[in-house]
Formats: structure tokens, C-alpha cells, sequence
């Protein structure tokens, strides 16, 4: 109640002034009255950021806070002045015309709830000045997801759409047209993701992808060939013919995730194909064998990065696979400075670490660190 009482004075107090920031964070203790009352009075053609976080009231059940969402008054899509609109929690967008925020160059968007298509297409259309955008929702079933961005001046890009339900994920179209994109995060669920990319984005400087369905790898990689950072997460197999394996001319730092276990092939057509490659990290398991079984051999030349490559690491599970891949990086990287091994707790040292230690290292300022860390399956 003093809280409600503080807010209430100090809106009264300003109001004859012009509000220019307004930040709300509580949760959903406080009547949607008094939140709609705080921000109808803040509303003015001089606001120019507005920061509104909903957290879900503690005790409540589940089904009673998705039934208790806020929603926003239509004339806060209407502020000329408008530069930065953060919405976060249990908010229901709804908007019953076409916005106009002509000025608006920062948009979230984090777990709230679009009311229909419309309220997001006309969110997302009709702010053409646009520089950074994030958008983070978990869709239900029963909600289509249907996205155009179309925006020339969009710089930094976050698109987080998670299904509630991984067996039933929604109906999903997301279109992406931004020459001016620098940094995109991007991960989704449930269809083809090259559906997304209208181009190449040449402008993309850091790129962290993950994809929860199989898609054509060949493609994907192509579409970010500019980048300098490249995050790359993926449930199918990195299969791509050498021959159609693009080149990161630019690419400096490569991080590689995933379940399914990396090919020493794959990861030799990475290295070739990035000269000025200077970090790498694996989060995934290296396989030495090929699919026929038989045993890759090391390259006769040596990639043109490990005259540039300074810090590489690796992850081990319960059995080494690719024990011969980290030799090879001691063996032939030269000015590397640091090799990084993250191995499962054992209750003894496994005899491949002393194995290790000995290998001669073409850098004699190389580091052989061994990280132990708890996986879970």
C-alpha cells in the first residue's frame, strides 16, 4: 500500500511536467487499475523511453497468471518521441489499430503475449527506424507465429521463439529482410529455417544460430560466410561436400555446439576455409571416424589459420574420440597460446591426459589446460 501511495504522489507531482523516462518493475500483487493509471499518466508526445516489467505474483498458480495479464492502453503505440519500449513478463499486447512510432530504435518484446497476428505485424511494421529489436516468447499450439522483418535500419537482432509444447509446435512463418543487420541471435523451433533469410546479410558481423529442426546445412552456412563471430548449434549432422563449403574470409571466432558428435573432416573444412581464424570453441564431441567407419587422416598442408588461430578448446565426454585432433593442434598450430580440455570428473586422471602433456607443441608458448566439468545426459 505505501508503495501504491509513493507512485501515486510523484506521478501527481510531475504531472504538470513532461515525463521523458518511465521504468516499471513489480509483479502481479498490484490491481491492473493502478498499472494502467501509472502509465495513461506518463503518456505524453515528449516520452521517449519506457521500461515496463510484469513478474508473475509468487504463490499464484500458472493457469491464474496466464490469465491475468496486463494490458497496455493503444495510445502508448502512439507517441511520436517514443525512442526505447522494453516490455518483459505477463503483458498482453493488443492493438486494436495501425502504431505509429516513427522515433522508436529499441524494442523488446520478452515473454509477453501478442493478443493476435495483427498486434504483432503492426508492432514490428511500423516502426521503420528500428536499430535493435529482441524478441523472446514461448508460442502455444494454438498460436500461429507470423513474422515479416522488413526493416532497412536493423542492426541487432535477437529472435528467441520456444514452443510450450516440443511435440505440437505452432504453425510458424518468419520472414527476415535487414541489409543493415550486425548481430543476429536467432533460434527457433518446428520448420525450415532458411525460410527466414531473404539474403546474405552482408553487413553481419557476429551470428549465434540454433535450429531445432533439420534443414540444409549447405545453405545455412552460406547465408553467414560474412561473419566475423559464428555461433552455430544444430540437431541434424554438419554434412556439406567440400567442394560447396563456403569461405569465412572474415571469420575470427568460431563456436561450435551441439548432441551429434562433429566430424575431424567437417572440422578440418571449418579450418581450411577460414584463414583468419583466431578462437576456436567446441562444445561438442569430435568423431574421427567417418561413416564407413574407416579413419581420417591428417591433412597433408596445414590450414592457412594456425598461423593466426591463439586459443582453441575442446570437450571429452565419457571416451576420447578425438584424442589424434587436439595432438594434430599441439603439433602443428603455431602460435597458439592456449589449448583447452574439458573432461568429465573420473575418480582417476584418464591416461590419455599424461599422453597429452607429452605431445611436442609447435608453440612453445602454448598452454595444455584440463578443465573438469559435470556432464549431464
Amino acid at each position: 500500500m505505501k508503495f501504491l501511495l509513493i507512485v501515486d504522489k510523484v506521478l501527481e507531482l510531475k504531472k504538470a511536467n513532461s515525463v521523458e523516462r518511465f521504468r516499471l518493475k513489480c509483479n502481479q500483487t498490484y490491481a491492473h487499475g493502478c498499472i494502467d493509471r501509472w502509465i495513461c499518466s506518463v503518456i505524453n508526445q515528449n516520452l521517449q523511453e519506457v521500461h515496463i516489467s510484469i513478474s508473475e505474483e509468487e504463490f499464484r498458480s500458472k493457469q491464474e497468471a496466464e490469465e491475468d495479464l496486463l494490458k497496455l492502453p493503444n495510445n502508448l503505440f502512439l507517441v511520436g518521441k517514443l525512442k526505447i519500449l522494453k516490455l518483459h513478463g505477463k503483458i498482453i499486447v493488443d492493438i486494436a489499430r495501425p502504431v505509429c512510432l516513427p522515433s522508436l530504435k529499441i524494442l523488446h518484446l520478452v515473454k509477453v503475449r501478442f493478443e493476435n497476428i495483427d498486434s504483432c505485424r503492426w508492432l514490428i511494421s511500423d516502426c521503420p527506424n528500428l536499430e535493435e529489436l529482441r524478441i523472446d516468447l514461448i508460442i502455444s499450439p494454438q498460436h500461429m507465429v507470423n513474422f515479416n522483418i522488413s526493416i532497412s535500419k536493423l542492426k541487432d537482432l535477437y529472435l528467441y521463439l520456444l514452443p510450450s509444447d516440443f511435440n505440437n509446435p505452432p504453425e510458424t512463418k518468419i520472414e527476415i529482410n535487414a541489409p543493415s543487420l550486425k548481430y543476429l541471435n536467432f533460434s527457433t523451433y518446428g520448420h525450415d529455417p532458411l525460410q527466414c533469410f531473404d539474403e546474405n546479410f552482408p553487413c553481419l558481423v557476429r551470428a549465434n544460430i540454433f535450429f531445432g529442426s533439420v534443414c540444409s546445412v549447405t545453405r545455412l552456412l552460406k547465408t553467414f560466410k560474412n561473419v566475423e563471430y559464428f555461433k552455430l548449434n544444430l540437431r541434424c549432422p554438419l554434412k556439406v561436400p567440400a567442394r560447396d563449403f563456403p569461405s569465412f574470409v572474415n571469420l575470427t571466432q568460431l563456436v561450435l555446439l551441439g548432441k551429434i558428435p562433429l566430424s575431424w573432416d567437417m572440422l578440418l573444412l571449418f579450418l581450411e576455409s577460414s584463414p583468419k581464424l583466431e578462437t576456436l570453441l567446441l562444445r561438442c564431441e569430435i568423431s574421427i571416424s567417418d561413416a564407413a567407419g574407416s579413419q581420417s587422416t591428417e591433412p597433408k598442408l596445414i590450414p592457412t589459420c594456425f598461423s593466426s588461430l591463439v586459443k582453441a578448446s575442446f570437450i571429452v565426454y565419457k571416451v576420447l574420440n578425438g584424442e589424434e585432433v587436439i595432438e594434430y593442434f599441439l603439433k602443428n598450430a603455431s602460435v597458439m597460446e592456449e589449448i583447452e580440455v574439458n573432461i568429465e570428473i573420473l575418480p582417476e586422471e584418464p591416461p590419455f591426459v599424461r599422453r597429452l602433456l607429452d605431445v611436442p607443441r609447435s608453440s612453445a608458448a602454448c598452454l595444455l589446460i584440463f578443465r573438469s566439468l559435470v556432464f549431464y545426459d
